[in-house]
């Protein structure tokens, strides 16, 4: 403190007498100088930074040109440029634009190839006919090309090398009309697109098309669709599948006192009646087989079922004259379970004898027309 005062006492000395401003000039740009009464006064220049080259003017600020003018720091600010700590600071409501922070504290604004920004789809128009134009909740166009299209001047740019069709330019975009009568055959739109006098189905062009296979025909105890199901092992037949409960099964071999193999087997059907279930208003039928294919098939016409008792169903054919062998079989509901007896089946006794066998018991309307009512199966 006794130094700068000593410093100051010896300028005042010095300088303390003028008769002009330019008597006090104390080096300084920093200072205004001053003759008052024939006295210097020396009044601060505020925020004035003395210096002797642009690097004593380093304020930090990016958006700044800082340089030494005549003694003193000048700052130029730099138009349109944004200091900034994080890229939040930089947003500038351009969604066509991606918006950092340099490492430099400097925003930056960096434009989205192909991107447009929009406030309507009327500003998206790209005169396109082949696109659709929109803009979206953010702001910014969204073209999409829409599918097959093909732009054109002339309906000869629209030449689809088919015979069928009527090539056409419309708005700019292609068109192609079939003609009547011109193939190739259209599979379920009863119409003899090809001119060959068979529509549809009934055309040989169609006999590979999904809706011209054959259907699996259900009761009847055969292949119908070829997919190796017969019945009520295909799901054209049968959606859901429960399980039939074999409790008992016996298979006799031919011998002295029999006429061929025969079986005989016991089964929980249900663990409840099923809803629906009434023999005497549906066909029933039963269908075995193993990993080789059918052992076994035929329906119970409802027509043949008796009902003596409220629980029990029944049918007998001793005489082999519809049941396919078959000489009795029952349904009798227990505590609500309806378990299912069959005897006298012939069957190929070897091929039963492998460790797999299924079982199916179907209950379905007449004339094997309907969905069946439940179809159980079980490995054995």
């Amino acid at each position: 403190m006794l130094s700068l005062l000593a410093v100051l006492v010896a300028h005042a000395a010095t300088v303390s007498a003028c008769t002009t401003a330019a008597d006090c000039d104390d080096g300084n740009a920093c200072t205004t100088d001053s003759c008052d009464a024939g006295a210097c006064a020396y009044a601060t220049i505020a925020d004035c930074v003395p210096c002797t080259t642009a690097a004593d003017c380093d304020d930090g600020n990016a958006c700044t040109t800082d340089s030494c003018d005549a003694g003193a720091c000048a700052y130029a600010t730099i138009a349109d440029c944004v200091p900034c700590t994080t890229a939040a600071d930089c947003d500038d409501r351009n969604p066509c634009t991606t918006d950092p922070c340099s490492a430099n504290g400097v925003c930056e604004h960096v434009a989205q190839e192909g991107c447009i920004p929009c406030a309507t789809a009327a500003d998206c128009d790209d005169r396109n006919p082949c696109t659709t134009d929109a803009c979206g909740a953010a702001g910014s166009c969204q073209i999409s090309a829409i599918p097959g299209c093909q732009r054109c001047d002339t309906a000869a740019d629209c030449d689809d090398g088919n015979p069928c069709t009527t090539d056409g330019c419309t708005g700019g975009v292609c068109g192609h009309t079939d003609l009547p009568g011109c193939g190739p055959e259209q599979c379920s739109d009863g119409i003899d697109n090809d001119g060959d006098g068979l529509v549809d189905c009934a055309d040989p062009d169609c006999a590979n098309a999904p809706e011209c296979r054959p259907r699996e025909l259900c009761g009847n105890c055969i292949d119908d669709d070829g997919d190796g199901l017969v019945d009520y092992e295909d799901a054209d037949c049968c959606r859901q599948a429960g399980a039939l409960v074999i409790e008992r099964m016996t298979l006799e071999p031919a011998g002295l006192k029999l006429r061929g193999n025969r079986l005989a087997m016991k089964a929980r059907y249900a663990t409840s009646v099923p809803p629906l279930f009434d023999p005497i208003a549906q066909d029933t039928t039963l269908q075995m087989s193993d990993a080789h294919g059918p052992l076994f098939c035929q329906t119970i016409a409802r027509a043949h079922w008796k009902h003596p008792h409220r629980r029990r169903y029944r049918f007998e054919d001793r005489q082999g004259r519809f049941a396919g062998g078959l000489e009795k079989g029952r349904f009798h509901a227990r505590d609500h379970e309806p378990p299912h007896h069959e005897e006298g089946a012939p069957l190929p006794v070897e091929r039963a004898r492998r460790p797999t066998l299924l079982g199916r018991l179907s209950a379905h309307e007449a004339k094997g027309k309907g969905t069946p009512q439940r179809t159980p199966e079980a490995p054995r």
